[in-house]
């Protein structure tokens, strides 16, 4: 009798539980599956709009809230950013910021269901499946890099997202599902107080503020008016992907501007980064002095597709390069044929002084590629450009960003940064050349243009500087200094060891690289020592702002060159 009645009470007991989990389940099942409905059709509704009512950027004291899903690549995550900053911008809510998502497996695009679930179910590092290691050559505790594994960095921490916060009101969120997002703004009736656009292509939609083109100008299979986004009263308007440089199709002056705007203020500022890539920078000579080139070839493009692709390239760089970008490397590293070189130069004067001479006139590139340099693809590049660099080129200059670990998990951060220092030193070359049109593109040739203009009051005084002088300024000592692996076709040959000359250094002097003297070899011209103190007053006067004034209102009186 009493196992009976204990039979029964399992079973009630077991009926019960069954019930709340399946009505768990369901709820949760709704709240998961609800966003991603079929699209609503009054989103794409443009009838009975004008001016007036996309200029009210609804315009209301309640605040409100705008979401998306990231994904991507860093550039990828960046011009999703950027987007939704915008957006969130037109129809005046705050914008709920996820972090970068860094991992050796790139978070691809999905539609919007299957990405929110990839999202969610990202693995990220924590003390039971990584151990943060002491390393204590960097005097640091990190933790490696693993597959599988995706860590998350502030946006703060690589960019200077001043501008945008002043316009925006921003709320960082590390975590994108919805249960919780709709507890963190409060949200009780996910039907009513949200509205989703879905997606379930990567080019779905495109959002654009004219009133005479509904149609895209691009690839885009809806288009969808800022009219109607600045008109919805709910209190969350999530979004799916919003990558795509050309997302935004925008005919008002006060929208362009503002994108504009915008665009000019989204720049890395992370020091470390800048400061390596300023180091490569004038290991090329300075800034606009070398061509900046972007391969990108993913491993299933065979070899029968790819050499057209970089054929076309190398005709583009042979026919299309700027003479200016040419002409000045000719004035840098022009020197008598006994010339030869030491391991005080920078990399790029050394590669072309060691060329012969009827083949100096060949260009210095710096090539950002997916690819490792002994990739067979790019061989036919690296023989038609005998000076052309990678970032694998200068590995004594990007050592201390092996120092640079996320705040947040200790993670090495060292692999994830190596895309930022490409894009500077591709943006601060003389001119850019692709095989495609990516987010890293576009935002490389973005920071061309932004720097360019800044940089046009003070660049024809860069580019009078001896190269061999500038590198007085920041070349490693000679114990970290790399060794130059001349590409293919090069011969070596042309470099003996008697010919690699250091010159003598105080390396217990913190201040070691003001006492490098440039003496005389062969036939080369040896500056007297007023003329050394004036150009080291120049390059200091270069370093800052009000140096760089100071240099500007000489030049306006007339004074352009170094006496001798």
């Amino acid at each position: 009798m009493t196992l009976k009645r204990d039979l029964i009470y399992f079973l009630v007991f077991s009926v019960v539980v069954l019930f709340l989990l399946f009505t768990y389940v369901s709820e949760k099942s709704v709240v998961d599956v609800e966003p991603f409905a079929e699209k609503d059709p009054s989103i794409f509704d443009s009838t009975n709009l004008s001016n007036s009512v996309c200029l009210n950027q609804n315009d209301t004291d309640e605040i409100r809230y705008l979401a998306y899903l990231p994904h991507g690549t860093f550039h990828e995550q960046l011009t999703s950013l950027e987007n939704a900053i915008f957006l969130a911008w037109a129809t005046n809510r705050t914008l709920l910021l996820p972090p970068i998502i860094f991992g050796r497996e790139i978070l691809i695009y999905k539609p919007s269901y299957y990405l929110y679930k990839d999202l969610i179910a990202l693995k990220l590092y924590n003390e039971n499946n990584s151990e943060c290691v002491w390393d204590s050559e960097h005097a640091k505790c990190s933790k490696e890099v693993q597959p599988g594994l995706h860590t998350l960095v502030s946006w703060d921490v690589l960019m200077d997202m001043k501008f945008p916060k002043e316009q925006v009101r921003v709320i960082s969120r590390e975590s994108s599902d919805f249960p919780g997002l709709y507890s963190f703004i409060n949200i009780t009736d996910f039907g009513g107080q949200t509205h989703f656009i879905p997606d379930k292509e990567l080019y779905d939609y495109q959002f654009y503020d004219g009133l005479k083109n509904k149609s895209s100008d691009h690839k885009y299979k809806y288009m969808i008016h800022l009219c109607t986004l600045q008109n919805r009263n709910e209190l969350l308007l999530h979004f799916g992907s919003l990558s795509g440089i050309d997302r935004l199709n925008l005919e008002l002056d006060r929208n362009d501007e503002f994108q504009k705007e915008l665009q000019n203020h989204m720049l890395i500022g992370h020091p470390e980064v800048l400061n390596a890539a300023e180091l490569i920078i004038i290991q090329l000579g300075g800034p606009a002095s070398y061509l900046g080139v972007h391969v990108n070839l993913s491993s299933h493009i065979s070899d029968d597709d790819a050499e057209p692709i970089m054929d076309e390239l190398i005709k583009k760089i042979l026919t299309n390069s700027s003479p200016e970008v040419n002409n000045n490397n000719n004035t840098l590293f022009a020197r008598e044929p006994s010339f030869q070189p030491t391991s005080t130069q920078i990399l790029a004067s050394r590669c072309i002084e060691s060329l012969p001479p009827e083949k100096r006139h060949f260009p210095i590139i710096y090539l950002s590629t997916n690819l490792m340099r002994s990739d067979h693809r790019l061989s036919k590049f690296f023989e038609e450009f005998p000076c052309a660099f990678v970032l694998s080129d200068f590995q004594g200059w990007i050592e201390p960003l092996k120092n640079i670990t996320n705040p947040m998990d200790n993670v090495d951060l060292f692999e994830f940064l190596l895309p930022l220092v490409d894009t500077v030193v591709v943006s601060r070359s003389g001119q850019i050349f692709k095989t495609g049109d990516s987010a890293f593109d576009d935002y490389a040739q973005r920071l061309h243009e932004i720097w360019q203009f800044s940089d046009k009051m003070f660049s024809s005084l860069t580019r009078r500087i001896n190269p061999i002088i500038s590198i007085t300024r920041n070349v490693p000592p000679p114990s970290s200094l790399p060794t130059y692996i001349f590409p293919t076709g090069f011969s070596s040959s042309n470099l003996s060891a008697t010919h690699l000359i250091t010159p003598q250094i105080n390396a217990t002097n913190i201040f070691w690289s003001s006492q490098v003297r440039f003496r005389a070899y062969g036939r080369e011209y040896q500056p007297s020592n007023f003329v050394r103190k004036r150009r080291h007053g120049f390059m200091n006067r270069l370093r800052t702002k009000s140096g760089r004034k100071v240099l500007y209102r000489r030049r306006l009186k007339g004074r352009k060159y170094l006496s001798h």
